[in-house]
């Protein structure tokens, strides 16, 4: 299992449209069999930051996403609106109970 966290910085005014946009992808996304959870998450105390956290079925799942139309058409729409670069992590894990 992938399990990846996106840290995103948008300007206040316009992360309420961003996580529209981001709502709308956790959608289509989840209607496939290879991601099983996107969560969207406001940080509290970061105005303007939201947290993304995502577990996938494997690396080439997660991959194939971000080769995505999809993907593309999201980020082109969400990008103008950050006022800094994502950060994300990507962990390999394993349910051990």
């Amino acid at each position: 299992m992938i399990i990846t966290h996106i840290f995103c910085q948008f300007s206040e005014t316009q992360v309420n449209k961003a996580v529209r946009s981001l709502q709308l992808v956790r959608d289509e996304v989840l209607a496939t069999d290879k991601c099983h959870t996107y969560q969207i998450h406001d940080t509290p105390g970061h105005n303007g930051a939201v947290f993304i956290c995502q577990t996938w079925s494997d690396l080439a799942a997660f991959d194939a996403y971000r080769d995505s139309d999809l993907f593309a058409n999201m980020i082109s729409e969400v990008k103008p609106m950050m006022s800094a670069a994502p950060k994300t992590d990507v962990f390999e894990a394993k349910l051990i109970a």
